[in-house]
């Protein structure tokens, strides 16, 4: 059995508050999708801090729903353990990956 390993993609992130690096972040997820499909594991599983906030902005969350939906076109299932950047603190709301649940 193969599967792949993601973790710490921190999406959403403009490190230096540059928009380039934050357009960095987006690349390569985008180029670690690809690589999860061209290698065809079993499965792929992400670890924790898919975005740098708990409510990401709009392209963090249609980037990720695009590479989640690109897996799932693969046939490669994919789980997701939350992380430290991934925890909402306010009572009763939902964290980001919640709504991306319904796309696997």
């Amino acid at each position: 059995m193969q599967f792949a390993h993601l973790a710490d993609t921190h999406m959403g992130y403009r490190q230096y508050g540059l928009a380039e690096r934050e357009n960095d972040f987006f690349e390569v997820f985008d180029q670690a999708i690809e690589e999860v499909v061209s290698e065809r594991p079993d499965f792929a599983i992400h670890s924790g801090d898919l975005f740098e906030y708990s409510r990401p902005p709009t392209r963090a969350l249609l980037t990720a729903q695009k590479g989640i939906l690109r897996l799932k076109e693969a046939k490669i299932p994919i789980y997701a353990i939350a992380g430290n950047h991934d925890v909402v603190m306010r009572k009763n709301a939902l964290p980001p990956k919640f709504y991306l649940k319904t796309l696997v």
